[in-house]
């Protein structure tokens, strides 16, 4: 039990660091949210955009000024939105595994919060799913629709280029386990309940 306990208390340092460094994520993408927002209709001309680079899964495209599109301040800005909603979405599950870990801190594996904390969990991974999915299919339909891909690499030895999109359902199986978990843990809190009143 005292192995348990030190290892809670160990983990939730980690994650309290990395709770407030996401805090603070949030605040810096907050801030540049802001600034394209009041930019927006004064952004420099192509030329004067420093270097641009496109990323296409694990390439990474270092554009020529003239290929930099005309609405690409509204990709910034698109982007900038899209990580505001995911980081402070971070906070909130980390927030949730911190609240399910401080019973095990007090040695309490078993207390009626755990088994709530977890069922939360799981419903805040699939949320996050959902949010990171609509995201990624924003940002890439922007990719394409402004960047037009098929032009920038189409050459003599490419004949065609099509973008496609696949969706990571993994995150689903993650909620379904911790959901599974939750049920373990409502018993066995189920099970201390009746073994407290037989005392």
């Amino acid at each position: 039990m005292d192995k348990m306990s030190k290892t809670a208390k160990a983990l939730d340092r980690v994650l309290a660091v990395i709770f407030w460094t996401a805090l603070a994520v949030t605040a810096i993408c907050l801030i540049g949210v802001v600034v394209l927002v009041l930019l927006q209709g004064r952004f420099p001309h192509r030329s004067e955009w420093p270097v641009t680079a496109l990323e296409l899964g694990n390439w990474k495209l270092t554009l020529h000024p003239d290929a930099v599109p005309q609405h690409f301040g509204a990709y910034l800005l698109t982007a900038g939105l899209v990580l505001l909603v995911h980081v402070p979405l971070y906070c909130i599950i980390l927030r949730t595994v911190r609240d399910t870990l401080k019973p095990f801190i007090r040695r309490q594996p078993f207390h009626d919060t755990v088994a709530a904390n977890l069922r939360r969990l799981a419903m805040e991974v699939v949320v996050l799913m959902i949010v990171s999915t609509i995201g990624e299919a924003v940002l890439t339909w922007m990719t394409v629709s402004l960047f037009d891909p098929a032009t920038l690499l189409r050459s003599n030895k490419v004949l065609d280029v099509s973008v496609g999109f696949t969706a990571d359902l993994t995150p689903l199986l993650f909620a379904g386990a911790l959901y599974l978990l939750s049920k373990i843990f409502q018993y066995g809190q189920e099970l201390q309940t009746l073994s407290d009143e037989t005392l």
